[in-house]
């Protein structure tokens, strides 16, 4: 230790402060700088400084050596690694005590050393030097702000300390930051206590260092740039904007995906160098809690999180990342933002389904849209990412908020459509990754779900969520306490209706197989149900007793023993479970069966449940088969007299029908029985052999000799005459026309009793099929066949329930029908509809493949008779239709209930190859029914893909009859391309056919609207070579005159153009034909003759407008989406997507749709729906043209040559030279026609001396018209919008005077120049585009005010000339006093 060093320490701790200074006033100042700089890494180096600086401040002539002493001091912190971090902290609290006392010239010094240190940093080596020395700077910069003048060293001029600190600051933010300064200077900023100003300058230089941080210095340097913008706005927003570009550039989806799929491989190799996977999450994750955690103390950065979750909602690919969507479910923990982002969130999510969509229908918009991320990956990789690196308690909650608001949206007009399906499978989707990664959050989701089934029990995706949610999470339910949420879920299945407690019911089965105690409560629940008063509780009863029949298989067939015994009332059984006993499978099913006994006697709603689903049962679980004929049995001996012996039996119907309130019903849907019975004794008849079972024999015998006694006897015979009364109105017609129902499903059991059993084999069988169908067919004919009415002296007349037309009937009989329509007082009924055709599609399925398919020579002779048979075809396809209806409405209901939906699939998706291969490639088709068949498959397609979403690759793959190959659900081409070509084919060959064949025709629509369902599943991102050139050349070759041919082929041209492969030219082309068919509004003009497409022609023309307009409506459509999104990116582009490109294409679209609107402008088109049709696109095609303006107006702002590069002047020059003058010449000519056609109607009324109502004649202008004023509100606020653009780029647009303006003000040179003098520039863009709102939400509101204004517009040619004469002399001093007032106002701003 140095004699000096000894002394002041020895001074120093006797607080000597005087005799400090004193002696180092007689030492040389270098010596003591060296002495302090050596004393830095000692540990005695914090006291030694301290005394010094205390020495040397105590007298003024030692200022210089202060200053040396502090400049040493600095420099050596900032260069030595050798100084703790704790005797850093001290030197630096030491430093900026001093800094305080020096004067002006020091400070300027002193800062300009620790600005050229600052600059050092960068050539320091190594990462561990310690800058928190730069701290010491905001002292600096605090006392420099104090000082009324100092004198720069760099300038030597005397200025402000507040301009020298401005200085300062930008000086050191031109600095180039190392990442380790970042941190420190960002911390020196914040206790400089920043101007707004400043911090918008600083923020600049800290956004810069974000983007170039590393992925271990980017959480703290966050959180300290948060922290020093917590009174920024502005500045927030763009903070989030900058660190969700940074993280979506570290970190793609496809690296996060392989990292999380491949947990084990070196993550470091996945992606680069410098940083891991798990390294970036850790991060995000920290980053997520800072923001959160600011959110809470109200930071502004949580509302621009709101704000920007807000405004892209309608580009919700700014905000689909991983990173901005963890960090909205984060800030959802904040209770008064939680609404505004989850709504956010929704909207965004169900934007982004829609442009995905969007993206699928038109191949322009694709190209254009930037495609959404797979939003269902992203969810998993947020609750994946959370669960490993922390965040899952912030996102929790909001995930399972966000999850049920997803499956609250309701589909539109309640009708399911693609986007709203993918919603809800999304929102099932998170709550089942919800639950499998913390199994406890079963507690909170499945009681909010069942309280909304119990709610909303048309809502089926409340139950197909529960289904999902439990098959793909079976084993979680089963931990932490959740078997009581799941007994609490039983024991409301009885709240639910029929089609939601089935489906609760279907989603029990895998608990029930795993945990077997919830058999217990279940059978409790269902007791109840099976005993309640409510119909649909009791249909909810039966399902559930087959769902535990279907679950719970018994090992033998003996349970019928058992049946005689049991007591039918689940009585013992539910003793046996109050008790703690357990019952076995094969007991259970012995209890079971004995209580659906009782269903012979319930409400024939709950009959018609009990005789379909049995079949199911028998499908799951065959060994019951014997014991549900035991049941059977006994209720056939009841309603049908011979069903033992040798007899032929007879349906008692006395049995089948009830009387209530004066009319009769049917209380045993008799037929639904029998088609029950005759297929379990099928299935019976398969699973043993004669002789071991009596009952089944029995069955069997009884149903021969029925089929045998109802084929061989006539309707006659049956006690049916066709001079009866079947008049439903009737008391005694309604009891006829429900025998003849009950009696035509008992026709329809039997007959798919004999397919069942070899009618395509057996000529006998085939004989008696024929009968029972040509019985069956009469019977229907009395029902069909309006009866003759009757002329009587006395009657009177009723008019027809349900009917316009009026039929005479006797008194009393009238008399009965009123008393028959007004049900008891005391007695709510309503009636049971009892479903036609008592088929199944198994048994459909089978005899169609034999009649159409099946070549084998020994069915040859009864396939034969079928087919040439008169009604049997005709048969085939009304059943097929109407099962196809019947599986239709059950699916809107349920929907896709996986395995429970397999056999409803299975068999139509075998009906429709059938029909497919029938009516596409088979070389032996059967002739007579090409045209059905053709006609169902079309049918049976679309219900296959709308009912069955998730199986599209099954049904594309059955029809093409090739392995799938490379398809997936996401991209079905590699099999849809090669069936559509089979189509292609069969469609060439029949348009070739046309004049060969009557019924080529029928065909060749079919296949045409085949073809158009199939190509809307195309991914028009992925190959698809070869069927739109086909297509294409089809359409060139193509020539009809049939407009029933052509519809279906136009509306294949247009869809491929809009989905798959654009053309420009088709509609110029389309428009310029019609216009010469039509000919010219100026008849004196010649239009050019135009023939190039052979399905348009004067036949066809009517058809082919309304398909045109539509393209170029959807067309259109689609670019107007594109400004919708574009104008979210005004303010915040994204590097998604290139604006400059993108505006170009929209505005090039949007002129090849002018384009034949100009053709389409200049003809004489028929008036009425024709020209109704194509004033509403315009009115459209001027309003999105307005919409366009308005976002230039927008984008003007930030890029004035926008307008030149998306050469929107051109597109404007277009509309208003060529395009809006045609369209007023149009409305002319269209109120032309309607006057003739009215002074015509006038004429013809007056001859026959008739007169028309004033409000008749006046609805009827205005209904002729009323699509001109919103026409011509469009077109004056697209002028007016495109005017404030060409004023804010100081250019001017070409407009072409219209002819027909009356109802415009019409001013002179004087007042255009008074208005001109007036115009400034005192809107904001802001304020414009609220003004551009309010004036779209009123425009139906002018345009019915300035109806009646429209309706006298004559064809005056209209100039600044003449305009001024003609003004009525109201209008002008109206006018000359709207000037007044404005100069008025002008010269009190003045």
């Amino acid at each position: 230790m140095s004699k000096m060093k000894e002394k002041i320490l020895s001074l120093g701790r006797r607080e000597c402060t005087a005799e400090i200074a004193e002696f180092l006033g007689n030492q040389d100042p270098r010596e003591i700088a060296e002495e302090v700089r050596r004393s830095l890494s000692a540990g005695d180096g914090p006291a030694m400084l301290l005394y010094i600086l205390q020495g040397l401040q105590t007298k003024v002539e030692l200022e210089r050596a202060c200053l040396l002493v502090i400049k040493t001091a600095i420099k050596e912190l900032a260069q030595s690694m050798a100084i703790s971090a704790s005797s850093m902290k001290t030197f630096v609290e030491e430093l900026e005590m001093a800094v305080g006392k020096l004067n002006s010239e020091s400070l300027a010094d002193l800062t300009e050393v620790m600005i050229r240190l600052v600059e050092d940093i960068n050539e320091m080596s190594g990462d561990e030097t310690d800058v928190s020395w730069i701290q010491i700077f905001a002292g600096v910069i605090k006392e420099i702000t104090e000082k009324e003048f100092i004198t720069p060293k760099d300038t030597h001029v005397e200025i402000s300390g507040a301009e020298y600190r401005t200085r300062i600051i930008s000086t050191l933010c031109d600095v180039r930051w190392h990442p380790r300064t970042s941190i420190a200077m960002i911390i020196m900023f914040r206790d400089c206590k920043l101007s707004n100003q400043e911090i918008e300058e600083v923020f600049t230089k800290a956004n810069t260092s974000l983007t170039r941080s590393s992925m271990k210095d980017i959480a703290p340097l966050f959180h300290q740039v948060l922290k020093m913008l917590k009174n920024s706005a502005s500045c927030s927003g763009k903070l989030i904007s900058t660190i969700t570009q940074y993280f979506s550039s570290k970190l793609t989806i496809a690296e996060r995906q392989s990292a999380d799929s491949a947990p084990t491989m070196d993550s470091v190799e996945l992606i680069e160098s410098d940083h891991s996977a798990e390294e970036v999450q850790q991060a995000e994750g920290m980053v997520v809690y800072y923001i959160t955690q600011a959110a809470k103390v109200g930071h502004p950065i949580a509302k621009e999180v709101s704000k920007l979750t807000r405004s892209f909602t309608s580009f919700p690919a700014a905000i689909m990342n991983p990173f901005s969507l963890f960090n909205c479910l984060a800030i959802t923990s904040v209770k008064h933002l939680k609404e505004a982002i989850l709504d956010g969130l929704k909207q965004s999510i169900s934007k982004g389904y829609s442009m995905e969509d969007s993206r699928r229908a038109c191949v322009w918009y694709r190209t254009q849209t930037p495609a959404i991320p797979d939003i269902a990956s992203l969810f998993s990789l947020i609750i994946s990412q959370s669960s490993k690196h922390g965040g899952w308690d912030l996102i929790g909650q909001g995930l399972v908020d966000l999850s049920f608001l997803l499956l609250d949206v309701q589909p539109p007009l309640g009708k399911m459509n693609r986007r709203t399906r993918s919603i809800h499978q999304l929102g099932a989707g998170v709550l089942t990754k919800v639950i499998k990664k913390h199994s406890s959050s079963v507690q909170i989701i499945i009681p909010r779900l069942m309280d909304r089934m119990v709610i909303k029990p048309k809502a089926t995706q409340y139950t197909s969520a529960l289904m999902q949610i439990i098959k793909d999470a079976t084993t979680y339910f089963m931990e932490d306490g959740n078997g009581a949420v799941i007994a609490k879920l039983i024991e409301k299945i009885n709240l639910l209706s029929y089609a939601g407690g089935r489906s609760t019911l279907n989603a029990l089965i895998p608990l029930l197989k795993v945990n077997r105690t919830l058999r217990n409560p279940l059978i409790l629940v269902l007791r109840k149900s099976l005993f309640s008063q409510n119909v649909q509780t009791r249909m909810v009863g039966v399902s559930g007793v087959y769902t535990l029949l279907k679950t719970f298989k018994i090992s033998t067939s003996l349970i019928s023993s058992q049946l005689s015994q049991s007591s039918g009332s689940l009585s013992q059984l539910s003793i046996d479970i109050h008790r703690g006993s357990t019952a076995t499978n094969d007991a259970l099913c012995a209890e079971l069966l004995g209580v659906l006994k009782r269903c012979f006697s319930l409400q024939p709603e709950v009959k018609m449940i009990f005789y379909r689903d049995m079949i199911t049962v028998i499908s799951k679980n065959p060994e019951l088969c014997e014991g549900f004929l035991d049941l059977l049995y006994l209720h056939a001996l009841e309603l049908f007299e011979g069903v033992n012996g040798n007899l032929m039996p007879d349906l008692d119907f006395d049995k089948t029908l009830v009387q209530r309130n004066g009319t009769w019903s049917i209380s045993e849907p008799a037929g639904w029985f029998l088609h029950c019975l005759q297929t379990i004794v099928s299935k019976g008849q398969q699973l043993m052999d004669a002789g071991d079972c009596a009952v089944l024999d029995k069955l069997g015998s009884f149903l021969d000799r029925l089929c045998t006694k109802y084929g061989e006897a006539d309707i006659q015979d049956l006690g049916f005459d066709p001079s009866d009364n079947y008049d439903r109105k009737s008391v005694e017609g309604k009891k006829r026309s429900c025998k003849v129902d009950i009696l035509l499903n008992v026709y329809e059991a039997l007959m798919e009793y004999l397919i069942d059993h070899g009618v395509d084999k057996h000529l006998n069988k085939t004989d008696l099929f024929l009968k029972l169908l040509h019985n069956h067919i009469s019977l229907r004919n009395l029902l069909n066949t309006q009866k003759p009415r009757k002329t009587e002296k006395k009657g009177e007349k009723s008019k027809k329930f349900g009917a316009g037309e009026e039929t005479i009937i006797e008194k009393d009989d009238a008399k009965e029908v009123q008393a028959s329509k007004r049900p008891a007082a005391d007695e709510k009924v309503e009636e049971f509809q009892m479903d036609q055709h008592a088929q199944s599609l198994r048994s459909m399925s089978v005899i169609l493949q034999s009649v159409l398919e099946n070549r084998s020579p020994e069915k040859q002779s009864s396939l034969s008779k079928l087919r040439d048979h008169d009604g049997f075809l005709a048969f085939l396809h009304a059943s097929l239709t109407t099962l196809l209806d019947r599986s239709h409405n059950q699916l809107l209901i349920s929907g896709d209930q996986g395995e429970h939906s397999e056999l409803t699939f299975k068999h139509l998706l075998n009906i429709t190859a059938t029909l497919f291969r029938h009516s596409i490639t088979s070389l032996e088709p059967v002739f007579d029914f090409l045209v059905p068949s053709s006609e169902l498959v079309v049918t049976y397609v679309k219900v296959l893909m709308e009912s069955f979403p998730r199986r599209k690759l099954v049904v594309i793959k059955s029809l093409a009859e090739m392995d799938s190959g490379k398809a997936t659900e996401q991209n079905l081409n590699p099999v849809l391309v090669p069936c559509l070509n089979k189509i292609m084919k069969r469609i060439s060959s029949l348009s070739e056919d046309l004049e060969k064949d009557d019924e080529a025709d029928k065909k060749l629509i079919s296949a045409v609207r085949l073809s158009s369902v199939l190509m809307k599943e195309i991914n028009g991102e992925q190959p698809h070579e070869g069927y739109c050139e086909k297509l294409k050349k089809f359409g060139d070759q193509f020539t009809s005159e049939d407009p029933a041919v052509c519809k279906p082929i136009v509306e294949l041209t247009f869809l491929a153009n809009l989905r798959l492969q654009f053309s420009g030219s088709l509609c110029p082309r389309t428009a310029r034909q019609l216009h010469c068919i039509y000919g010219d509004l100026d008849t004196t003009r010649e239009v050019e003759m135009s023939k190039n497409l052979g399905f348009l022609s004067e036949e066809t023309a009517e058809m082919v407008l309304p398909i045109l307009i539509e393209h170029m409506d959807s067309s259109i459509e689609y670019a107007d989406q594109a400004i919708t999104w574009l104008k979210t990116l005004v303010g915040l582009p994204s590097p998604m997507v290139n604006m400059a490109s993108t505006e170009l294409a929209v505005t090039e679209h949007i002129a090849k749709m002018v384009s034949p609107s100009m053709e389409l402008v200049n003809t004489a088109l028929p008036v009425g729906p024709m020209s109704t049709l194509c004033l509403k696109f315009l009115t459209k095609l001027y309003r999105i043209l307005g919409n366009l303006a308005n976002y230039f107006f927008l984008r003007t702002r930030y890029c004035k040559s926008s307008v030149t590069a998306s050469k929107l002047d051109k597109l404007v020059k277009m509309v208003g030279t060529q395009l809006s003058p045609n369209v007023y010449c149009l409305i002319t000519f269209i109120q032309k026609k309607y006057k003739e056609q009215d002074d015509e109607a006038k004429a013809a009324r007056a001859k026959k001396n008739k007169i028309l109502d004033p409000n008749i004649a006046r609805a009827k202008v205005l209904r002729e018209t009323k699509e001109i004023p919103n026409l011509i509100f469009h077109i004056e606020n697209f002028e007016k919008n495109i005017a404030k653009v060409g004023k804010r780029i100081n250019q001017k647009f070409e407009f072409r005077l219209p002819t027909s303006r009356d109802f415009r003000i019409r001013l002179t040179e004087d007042h255009m120049k008074e208005l001109n003098d007036e115009d400034t520039d005192e809107d904001s863009d802001e304020e414009s585009g609220a003004e551009d709102e309010e004036e779209g939400g009123r425009h139906q509101s002018s345009a019915s005010q300035s109806q009646v204004a429209v309706l006298s517009l004559s064809n005056r040619p209209q100039d600044a000339s003449t305009a001024h004469g003609d003004e009525p002399a109201a209008k002008k001093s109206k006018l000359s006093a709207k000037l007044s007032k404005m100069k008025e106002n002008r010269t009190q701003r003045s």
